[in-house]
C-alpha cells in the first residue's frame, strides 16, 4: 500500500523530493482554490491572465444531442469553376 511504502521510504530518510513527483495544477484546480478562498481575489486576475484555453475538439454525437450541431461547408475558393475548366468534365 501507499502508506506502508510511505513508511519504508521515511525510514531509509530518503528525501521528499525523491518520494513525490509534484505538478503544477491545471486552471480548473486553481478556480476551485479560488472559491475555496486558498487563492485571493486580488491573486485570481493575475492568474487568469496566464491561462490559455484551446478551443474544444469536434465531437460524434447522437443526433439527439442538445449541443448545435456544426456546419461543415467546403471553401468555395477552394472549388474548381467547372464552366472554365472543361477538362475536368471530360468530353460529353
Amino acid at each position: 500500500s501507499d502508506e506502508e511504502v510511505t513508511e519504508l521510504l521515511k525510514s531509509m530518510r530518503i528525501k521528499h523530493d525523491v518520494m513525490y513527483d509534484y505538478k503544477l495544477a491545471s486552471p480548473t484546480t486553481l478556480e476551485k482554490q479560488l472559491k475555496a478562498g486558498a487563492i485571493g481575489p486580488r491573486q485570481w486576475p493575475k492568474l487568469q491572465d496566464m491561462i490559455v484555453r484551446s478551443e474544444g475538439s469536434l465531437k460524434l454525437v447522437v443526433e439527439s444531442d442538445k449541443r448545435p450541431a456544426v456546419q461543415v461547408m467546403p471553401a468555395l475558393d477552394d472549388m474548381p469553376d467547372l464552366n472554365e475548366n472543361d477538362d475536368l468534365l471530360g468530353e460529353v
